[in-house]
This record gives structure tokens, C-alpha cells and sequence, in this order.
């Protein structure tokens, strides 16, 4: 299964450092805690930019403050009118928060290791493994290593998106968005 740990054991690995047998009580240990930043911070990274796998089209209700609650794991909103400011669903066109109706959107949503296809687990992991190789280690080969790693993963990464991908010519504003990924 694909876990925080796993991720976390593998970029240890590949510096020659111990693993861990859990995420519990690893103290201030530096090299753990440069590798949870540069985890935290790249799978945001990744995550935004919208995948298959973390993107959904919701409707959402307004409360009775009529206010629109964002899900917790909204990473960002596909939409030009709206954006996520504080929790919430803001209307930019209406400089607005209040809501009278239902709104459907397209979100971008963070997601856990284990829910994510293993394509982009490993595209992470290579990314993550890159930034700490080149902070903590700095071996040449490795670096080399791991850069070629990368190039692979997000290859098989964006063969996936396109795969799961509802491409035809009728739209093209889809193959747009791909391509900004590359």
C-alpha cells in the first residue's frame, strides 16, 4: 500500500540514512524533517495542477448564511468567476461571498498516498527524492540518477492523464491543459 511512510523510507533509502518503522515520534531529526517539507510542499505542488484522479465536479449549497463551504481538501477551484479565499467560495465577479443558489464547479482536490494512482505516487516520490538528494547529499550520480527517474515518471504520469482523459476536437481547451502540465 502507499503511504507517507513508504514515500518517506524510499527518500531515506536512496540517502543511506535508516528507515523508520512508523511517522510517530521521529523528534527533530533533521533529514526527516527537510524530507516531510519537501514532501508536504511538492505533493501540493503536483496535486494543483488537476489531475483525473483529484479533480471532481460538485455541486455545492449555500448555508443559511448563505455562504458556500469549500470540502477541506479543496486545493483549487477551475473556474475563472470563483476562487477559494478562506474556507470559502468567493465570487469575483460579484466581489461576493453570499450565495442565493446551488453552484457546480469543478475542484481540484488534495488526496492521500494510498488513493493516488501509483504513476503520480512515484512522480512525488522522485521529485521529493531530487530536492533532498541535491540538500542533504549532493552525490552527482545520484542526482543524475534521480533526474532521469523523473523525466520516466511524469512521461508515464502525463501517458495516464491523457489515457484518462475525455480528448476528442471538440475539446481542445482539454489538450490545452494537459500540455500546460508538461
Amino acid at each position: 500500500m502507499q503511504s507517507k511512510l513508504e514515500l518517506i523510507n524510499g527518500i531515506l533509502a536512496s540517502l543511506n540514512e535508516p528507515t523508520l518503522p512508523s511517522l510517530e515520534n521521529v523528534g527533530t531529526n533533521h533529514t526527516i524533517s527537510t524530507i516531510k517539507g519537501f514532501l508536504e510542499r511538492i505533493t501540493k505542488q503536483v496535486l494543483s495542477r488537476g489531475y483525473w484522479f483529484n479533480t471532481e465536479s460538485i455541486t455545492l449549497t449555500p448555508s443559511v448564511s448563505k455562504e458556500i463551504i469549500l470540502p477541506q481538501n479543496t486545493l483549487a477551484i477551475n473556474s475563472g468567476q470563483y476562487i477559494k479565499k478562506s474556507g470559502k467560495l468567493y465570487n469575483k465577479v460579484g466581489n461576493t461571498y453570499e450565495f442565493t443558489e446551488n453552484v457546480t464547479l469543478t475542484l481540484i482536490l488534495d488526496i492521500s498516498y494510498s488513493d493516488m494512482p501509483s504513476v503520480a505516487y512515484y512522480y512525488i516520490s522522485d521529485l521529493v527524492s531530487l530536492k533532498a538528494l541535491d540538500a542533504l547529499d549532493g552525490d552527482p550520480t545520484a542526482i543524475s540518477l534521480t533526474q532521469q527517474a523523473i523525466k520516466e515518471s511524469r512521461l508515464a504520469l502525463n501517458s495516464e492523464e491523457i489515457k484518462n482523459s475525455n480528448i476528442t476536437l471538440l475539446n481542445i481547451q482539454e489538450i490545452q491543459t494537459i500540455r500546460s502540465k508538461l
